[in-house]
């Protein structure tokens, strides 16, 4: 099994899905590798479900046998879903991981890295009885830089993120980088792992941590510390980011037995300014009912304050810079499986194969983003569905990294 020199992305991953241990017994007619590597092809070019995969080798079978061999033919659509359905998945994400750290990346460690869960909505329709009416969640960690996610890891409930992201950690070489997260992830346990694995944390501190949060919030009161500010336009809108810094030098040291190496607490306070567009607003009358009221204003304010701890020590600048760099997460991933791959719109609800076609999505995102091709990811996907000498150009890699 061999590809074309200028496939180099594809024969990279054949290499690192090698790794992965074969489920089934020794009665195989089809080669685990074509397995994946069909569906991985069929998924960058837009397949939802096994059927849509099975079509797609179909369509595709002389220009498949380009990659690999299909010794005894096209595996059929039971044999898609079966093999994908008992694949182990922790396999699965080491294989991707190692493919994103050795052939996309090329070694390189992304200066910063974002931590978020996801739930696959479409896996919540499973009976409740067995599910308790919960979709898999699953945890990604991902460059905003390069557009990639570099692992992933499952999880039982949306509870257990932080364990899920130690998870993730373990797999990669954050040494320098830093590791940006939401409030679900500000735990002690993720941050003694990134320190311990050499790397930086910036996480928001919240209600789910309430005495760190008072003794900031008591620290800022009594403090101004460095700020910077940055004006934000956009969709009709203005929003104000002002953030200050102060060192922990003068907080307790129950707060920094919590925080192994923060160096910095940061307050950030957005102000945003919208057009109101309300015909009524709801107001509480003097007994208590509810009234309604026409509204005259033309523009509507809100302001929200967020505290952060930090592990390393940056300027005010870089601090605003970096808090918001965390949310490309949500466009760059979330956003784009949702969108443009319609994971939540996916019909299957077993967990286990639903788990795997997220892996799969992840790495057609990854080889999209990484080929020397333009255009929005959708395009691309219906390029490659219409055109095979585009689709090879989508497995061309562009250098990744200075």
């Amino acid at each position: 099994m061999s590809c074309k020199p200028d496939n180099y992305l594809l024969e990279e991953l054949i290499e690192s899905l090698s790794s992965i241990n074969d489920p089934r017994d020794s009665r195989t007619l089809h080669p685990l590798m074509d397995i994946l590597v069909i569906s991985v092809l069929a998924v960058m070019s837009g397949a939802e479900t096994m059927a849509d995969i099975e079509t797609f080798a179909i369509e595709r079978e002389k220009w498949l046998r380009k990659f690999i061999e299909l010794p005894v033919g096209l595996p059929s659509y039971d044999t898609y879903s079966r093999v994908l359905s008992i694949l182990d998945p922790k396999e699965l994400d080491e294989a991707f991981t190692q493919w994103v750290r050795d052939s996309v990346l090329g070694g390189v460690i992304p200066e910063t890295i974002s931590i978020d869960g996801k739930s696959i909505k479409g896996t919540e329709r499973r009976f409740k009885t067995v599910t308790n009416g919960r979709p898999l969640h699953v945890v990604s960690a991902y460059s905003h830089r390069y557009g990639l996610t570099l692992t992933g890891e499952s999880t039982s409930t949306s509870g257990s993120e932080s364990i899920s992201a130690i998870e993730c950690l373990k797999r990669l070489d954050i040494k320098g980088s830093m590791i940006l997260a939401d409030a679900a992830f500000s735990t002690n346990r993720l941050a003694e792992q990134i320190k311990g694995q050499k790397g930086d944390y910036i996480f928001p501190i919240k209600r789910n941590q309430r005495h760190s949060l008072k003794e900031i919030e008591d620290l800022f009161a009594k403090n101004s510390g460095e700020s910077a500010n940055k004006i934000n336009d956009g969709h009709g809108r203005q929003e104000v980011r002002t953030i200050r810094v102060i060192s922990t030098d003068s907080l307790s040291d129950n707060f920094k037995s919590q925080w192994p190496g923060c160096k910095l607490v940061f307050e950030l306070t957005r102000t945003r300014v919208a057009p109101d567009r309300r015909a009524n607003i709801q107001v509480t009358g003097p007994d208590g009912g509810k009234l309604y009221r026409r509204n005259t204003a033309t523009t509507k304010k809100s302001q929200t304050i967020t505290h952060f701890v930090c592990s390393r020590v940056i300027d005010a600048s870089t601090a605003l810079s970096l808090v918001r760099e965390h949310w490309g997460i949500e466009n760059g991933l979330h956003w784009m499986l949702d969108v443009a791959f319609r994971e939540d719109n996916c019909l299957v609800r077993a967990k286990h194969l639903a788990f795997t076609l997220h892996v799969l999505r992840k790495i057609a995102l990854n080889m999209i983003r990484s080929s020397k091709t333009t255009g929005s990811i959708r395009t691309r996907m219906k390029r490659a569905a219409l055109n095979e000498k585009f689709h090879e150009q989508l497995l061309q890699p562009k250098v990744m990294h200075p």
